[in-house]
């Protein structure tokens, strides 16, 4: 789907009214850069051509639009950064987010284990790894008598090492770090 001012709204509206991050295209923020790079050459050469009439309206729409677009950045970021605390030696859940906001996660993430790790002494979690899981997988049993799942296709999870390494060998799941 093109990106147009409309959609741009439409996502914003979304990220105010949800503490969901809203589903968008997995290259939603170059199609974004694209769009907003276009939007500003259109504009400066607006103000090239005639700096002393121009449109209010079109300053505001430029203004208005720089400012959704800043928020939209700035609403997702911290969805990903809270969710990405609230999970820390729990299941994951990258649901919705793209790839720079699964980065964001993971490295939160981590940085968060690791201090809690070195001030609290949880230790538990050190043994995990991110996997990616390769095919839906219900809801099992670990050997160590834990339940985890389901997962779906694609997800990104963190998982003991054994129970990871188990997954791998069956082909259901790679590990990513």
């Amino acid at each position: 789907m093109a990106l147009d001012f409309q959609r741009i709204k439409n996502v914003h509206l979304a990220e105010k009214s949800s503490a969901d991050l809203s589903k968008v295209e997995p290259d939603f923020y170059e199609q974004l850069a694209k769009f907003l790079q276009e939007e500003r050459k259109k504009f400066y050469e607006m103000v090239e051509k005639s700096a002393d009439n121009l449109d209010p309206a079109d300053v505001y729409y430029y203004k208005n639009l720089s400012t959704i677009v800043r928020e939209i950045i700035l609403m997702r970021s911290e969805k990903v950064v809270r969710r990405a605390v609230q999970e820390v030696n729990s299941p994951a859940s990258s649901e919705n987010m793209v790839d720079w906001e699964k980065e964001l996660y993971w490295h939160v993430r981590k940085e968060v284990e690791s201090r809690l790790s070195s001030v609290v002494g949880e230790g538990s979690h050190l043994n995990l790894v991110r996997v990616r899981i390769l095919t839906d997988i219900p809801m099992f049993v670990g050997p160590d008598l834990k339940e985890y799942g389901p997962y779906r296709m694609g997800e990104e999870v963190p998982l003991p090492r054994e129970v990871a390494e188990l997954l791998k060998s069956k082909g259901q799941a790679e590990v990513i770090e």
